[in-house]
Order: structure tokens, then sequence, then C-alpha cells
């Protein structure tokens, strides 16, 4: 079992005075509790920073720390001071370490403390997350931390499915960790492309579901979404069929349809080479299983297939990887300018000059509320 530490004031006794919401939040984390031995875990659950303090002294018998944010300080819940003493003092210990808080938007001030942390090495996981996919978060990273050698160089590939930019499946956290431990031995026998194939069929699915693949898929496509979805990626240029006398024409036109600010055009043909080689070179050595025996030319040839297929598919990844990154960059920049006009129209409309005359028809108006393009919320 791996030990946690977990350092949450949601730990404190549920049979006390409380609202309704915060006994239902004590309710889940002690049921949480739990379920951790379903994951390999135990949890020493602590409410208070002063019995932390004590525990931690202790930390060769404990792998994994969790912190919340705030409610930690008994004089004032919401500072996040001792979150701060928790940061520092866990700074120089080999743990991985956890905050399972609110978002970022909860309280900003508390943005550049998270920054902080995760630069030091840190993961940090929203309350929105249920505990059962965090536990799972959990121990996949552990998995990954026992195959941290192969990485070596490629970290970016582990970053993926510990960020979630992957799904956190046993199934792609096995495909992957198989491709880099073949890679790492150059083991020249072996054929990745049936993994690689998982692997990028999430990585299409994740595209898809945060709106970067926009295809009107119907069902009878749906064993074709590979390729389909690859093709939007990589193709170069934007193709449209138009039905005359019962043919399909083809008309080209000279813009790709995912633009080269976002996928450059070396990325474009790679993808496509890795798709041709995962799909027909995957399938042709499954109906072939005597193909690459031991001593045939063709073994000979293979070794710079699957080198080049290697090269290939550590390039879309690291992609993929930058390519996430940008869309978080964006979204947090378009958050922070959301904020911005809130807190403005709130000056200006939030308090109205008393001495000023209110032309007729003018109604003053609270706080104010914008929707996902910035417009007020009428």
């Amino acid at each position: 079992m791996i030990k946690v530490l977990w350092l949450d004031d949601d730990f404190q006794d549920i049979h006390e005075d409380l609202s309704e919401d915060v006994k239902e939040k004590r309710i889940r984390m002690h049921q949480a509790l739990d379920d951790a031995s379903l994951f390999g875990l135990e949890i020493d659950a602590v409410p208070f920073f002063d019995v932390f303090l004590k525990k931690i002294k202790q930390y060769p018998q404990y792998q994994v720390v969790i912190l919340d944010l705030k409610g930690l300080d008994r004089n004032d819940p919401s500072n996040n001071r001792i979150f701060k003493e928790a940061q520092r003092l866990l700074q120089s210990l080999p743990l991985m370490q956890y905050v399972y808080s609110g978002t970022r938007n909860d309280d900003p001030r508390l943005f550049y403390d998270l920054e902080d942390f995760e630069k030091s090495g840190g993961t940090i996981v929203s309350k929105n997350v249920d505990i059962p996919t965090f536990f799972q978060r959990i121990k996949n990273d552990l998995i990954i931390k026992q195959y941290q050698p192969y990485y070596k160089g490629n970290e970016y590939c582990r970053e993926l499915i510990s960020r979630g930019y992957l799904s956190p499946s046993a199934q792609i956290l096995a495909a992957m960790n198989q491709i880099m431990q073949h890679f790492y031995e150059r083991d020249r026998l072996y054929a990745p492309y049936n993994n690689m194939r998982i692997i990028m069929e999430n990585m299409l699915d994740q595209l898809a579901k945060i709106g970067e693949i926009k295809l009107t898929e119907t069902p009878v496509e749906s064993n074709k979404r590979f390729s389909s979805r690859l093709r939007f990626l990589a193709r170069d240029c934007e193709i449209k069929r138009i039905s005359r006398d019962n043919k399909d024409v083809e008309y080209d036109f000279d813009k790709p349809v995912y633009p080269y600010e976002k996928c450059p055009k070396e990325i474009k043909i790679v993808m496509l080479f890795l798709g041709d080689v995962v799909n027909n070179w995957s399938h042709f050595l499954d109906e072939h299983p005597d193909y690459l025996r031991e001593g045939e030319i063709s073994t000979d040839y293979n070794v710079h297939i699957q080198a080049a297929a290697y090269e290939s598919f550590l390039l879309v990844m690291k992609w993929y990887y930058g390519r996430r990154l940008a869309i978080k960059d964006a979204e947090k920049r378009q958050e922070e300018f959301r904020a911005k006009q809130v807190e403005h129209l709130n000056t200006i409309m939030g308090k109205p000059d008393i001495n000023m005359e209110k032309p007729a028809g003018l109604k003053i108006i609270g706080k104010i509320k914008l929707d996902k393009k910035g417009n007020p919320i009428k």
C-alpha cells in the first residue's frame, strides 16, 4: 500500500454543528478514506497543520502528500499562510506532492502560489474532479514514476497523461509505458504500431472533445474516425465534395483546414506518415505474423521503419503537448481579461455617484456578470 499524508480542514469532526453544505463536504472526504484502499492507497488524514507538522517529520514512511489551499488556519480560515508554510517545508523532501482544492478562479490571489508549486514539481487538481478520479491519477503517476528512466528526454509524453491531455485509463498508460520502455531499450523485435495507434486515437478524441477537430460524424463513419480526424489535422488543403451527375467532384482550396499557426507543415507531413504506418503496416504485420522472423532481410528494413515511427511518434506527441499548453494559456488569458472586465464594470456601475442626477429610465444595477464572450448578462 502507498502511504499518503493528506492535510485538509474537511477532515474535522462531522458531528459538529455545521451548515448542510459544510457537513456534506466533510462526509464526502471521510468516505474517501474508505475508498482509497481500492486504489492501493492508505490515507493518513489530518485536519490541522500542527498535527501535519509532527507527521511530516516521519516523511520516509510517506510517498505522497496532499494539501488543501485554504481553511487550514484556525484563526483565519480564508488565509493561505499555512499552505505557504507547508510548501516551504516540503521543498526539500522527495515526495510526490498534490494540491486538491478549489480552482484558481475561486481566489485569484492564490494564483502565484500555485504557479510556484507547479514549477517545483507539484500537481494541482481541482475539487471539481471527484475523489476516485483523483486517486486514479495518483496511482497512474506512481506507475509512471516507476518507468521514469524510460522517459528521459521525452518527459512530455509522461506529462500528457499526468495533466489529463490523454485519458488516464489503464490502457493508455500501459500503451505509453510499453512504447517508451522498448524505445529506450532499442528492442528491434518489438512492434510499437498498435500501441501508437491507441495513443493517437486518444489524442484525436481529446482534440475533438475540446473543439479543435470540427467534423460532423455519423454513426456509419465511426469506424473511419481515425482517418477522417487525422486528415482534418494534417490535410494541406481544404477539400469540398459536390455531387454532380451521381459522382463526387473534389474541389481543392489552397488553405489548410487546420491552420499552420496551430499545426506547422512539417508536423502535418509526419502525421500522415505515422498514420499510414500505424494503420497499413500494423495491419499487415497482424495478418502476416511470420513476416519479421529473425534473419530475414525484411527485419533489417523494419529497423529503419521502426526508428522512423518512433521519431515521428515522439514529434507528434511533442507537438500535441505544446498545443495543449498553448490552448491552456489562451484560456487563462481570456479568463483574466473577463475578470478585469467584470471588475471594471463593477467599479463603474456598482458604486454610482450619489450626487449625479440619474437620467430618466436608467436603472442602477449592482454587480455585473459577463457571459463567455464578455457580454453583460441581463
